[in-house]
């Protein structure tokens, strides 16, 4: 009996490591890989692009529409990665949603150089589980799992979380989102606010 093919999805705020996941995994398996953020290059699937902080206003429609048809056109395993794919519905099997402790999200951002108001966004994206909450809206429950990166940009251990979610060992999930950064949410919320922490 032939094994079953993978589709995989790589999603999660920028700077978390998804690009060199995604690459490294495809070559090291075969997999056929592809970048949203290229996809929407290439295809032109945005309608401005946002003074302010350079980001782009993607067509989500047309980029999803796109990337369902590469997926459509594959006949083996395959990974996708990109942050906009937690925002719709792409035909794959499994999601793996990265997460990065917030002040070392924000020192990497920073180190791309991104606009203190893109890093804010991000940094609370993260610090709310945008992705992990948008993924699981989007793929449900049992398609979705998180990969904390703190610490690391790619390990061995990145390689055996993305093994497991792949081969269905990886661990149970019933408490979605299981990476939480609430300690740091609440102290950038009393930072903002100026009330007391408690």
């Amino acid at each position: 009996m032939a094994k079953k093919s993978i589709r995989l999805l790589i999603t999660g705020v920028p700077a978390t490591g998804k690009t060199t996941l995604a690459k490294d995994w495809a070559n090291a398996t075969g997999s056929a890989w592809l970048s949203l953020n290229s996809l929407v290059e290439k295809g032109k699937f945005y309608s401005e692009i946002d003074e302010s902080d350079m980001s782009k206003v993607v067509r989500l429609s047309a980029l999803s529409a796109s990337a369902n048809k590469w997926l459509g056109l594959q006949s083996g395993n395959c990974v996708i990665e990109g942050h906009l794919g937690c925002e719709f519905k792409l035909n794959v099997d499994k999601v793996a949603v990265l997460r990065l402790e917030p002040s070392e999200l924000e020192r990497r951002l920073k180190a791309r150089g991104y606009v203190p108001d893109k890093i804010y966004a991000n940094k609370m994206s993260e610090l709310l589980d945008y992705c992990t909450i948008m993924s699981l809206k989007n793929y449900g429950a049992k398609k979705v799992y998180e990969i904390d990166m703190t610490g690391r940009l790619l390990t061995s251990q990145s390689f055996e979380d993305l093994g497991n979610i792949v081969a269905g060992t990886a661990a149970s999930k019933k408490l979605l989102p299981r990476i939480s950064w609430s300690e740091q949410l609440m102290a950038d919320v009393n930072l903002v606010s100026g009330s007391p922490g408690y």
